[in-house]
């Protein structure tokens, strides 16, 4: 007796599964057959091919095109996997034909050494290696682990990820706790300190992210929850190199991080942290994966293992 994969894999085509992933990028029939190159009556009858075969209408139709329903997202859903996984295996056995073994997606996006220490070792531990590491936001870097485009994510979950159904499609392990930190000019009298209280810091001149950024609500929590208003940074900025040089180009400026990223990081340079007390947790970094039911490669689970012993193994900088 067939199953409903055996019917899939029967009646479903590659082809189908484009169709269905454009429909639900463009909402509209016409232009998803426009860029499949078949007539409007075609797609139409594909459509109506893939529908059957599930056993339920995927999409409402109206006046301004096609909006799938519960069913059309799951299916869509499992048609990206579905094509970036085929991709993925043409991409590594071409790899494989310029002397690969195998090949591991990672997205980082944040500055932290430990993905740079993880990736030497995983070469080490599974000679012939290659790795792809695409930098990002979290939340772009997570739907393209959803869609099979990345095989990890190091990272922290974004607060809206947590509160949306995709999160019941991840699974995740700590790779290390965070909290935020100072980084001032090894000339800024709080370099000798080592720590400082949120009180002697209240009237600083601050560089911080953007509101809507983790560190920054951190940053703002810091102060509230100490009885203090939080200062309202002079320059806001994201980039760490931009960070470092501000504060090397006026050492009156400090600026607040996450201590995971300066603790051992090139990006500072001329830099030094300063500890904040009491301490102002954040979301703990985490090596974010896609669940699955099939085993998962050895060199990604080698690699997740290599990102925790790369955490464990990294030293702050001296204070």
């Amino acid at each position: 007796m067939l199953t409903a994969s055996d019917l899939l894999l029967r009646r479903l085509r590659m082809r189908h599964f484009q169709l269905l992933v454009l429909l639900g990028d463009l909402g509209s029939l016409r232009a998803a057959a426009a860029s499949l190159n078949l007539t409007q009556p075609a797609a139409s009858k594909m459509l109506a091919e893939v529908e059957r075969t599930f056993g339920a209408p995927l999409f409402d139709r109206g006046r301004h095109g096609v909006e799938p329903n519960i069913f059309g997202r799951s299916a869509i859903r499992h048609a990206r996997v579905m094509m970036a996984e085929t991709e993925h295996a043409a991409n590594e056995l071409n790899a494989m034909r310029g002397g690969a073994t195998t090949v591991v997606r990672v997205g980082a996006p944040s500055i932290t050494d430990v993905v740079p220490k993880a990736t030497v070792e995983l070469m080490r531990l599974i000679p012939g290696t290659c790795v792809e590491i695409r930098e990002g936001r979290a939340r772009d870097l997570l739907k393209l682990l959803l869609d099979a485009e990345l095989d990890c994510v190091l990272g922290a979950l974004p607060s809206e990820t947590l509160t949306n159904d995709p999160i019941e499609q991840l699974q995740s392990e700590v790779v290390f706790n965070d909290h935020i930190c100072a980084v001032v000019a090894k000339t800024n009298p709080l370099s000798r300190k080592g720590r400082a209280s949120w009180h002697d810091l209240s009237s600083q001149r601050w560089i911080a992210p953007p509101r809507n950024t983790p560190v920054r609500r951190a940053f703002m929590a810091g102060f509230l929850n100490n009885g203090l208003t939080p200062p309202q940074p002079v320059v806001e900025a994201v980039s760490p190199p931009t960070l470092g040089a501000l504060i090397r180009l006026d050492r009156s400026l400090i600026g607040v991080a996450r201590y995971g990223s300066a603790r051992d990081s090139d990006a500072f340079p001329g830099t030094r942290i300063v500890e904040i007390v009491p301490k102002m947790t954040l979301p703990p970094i985490c090596a974010i994966l896609r669940r699955t039911s099939v085993q998962r490669p050895k060199a990604v689970v080698t690699f997740v293992e290599a990102l925790k012993r790369a955490a464990r193994s990294s030293r702050p900088r001296a204070t």
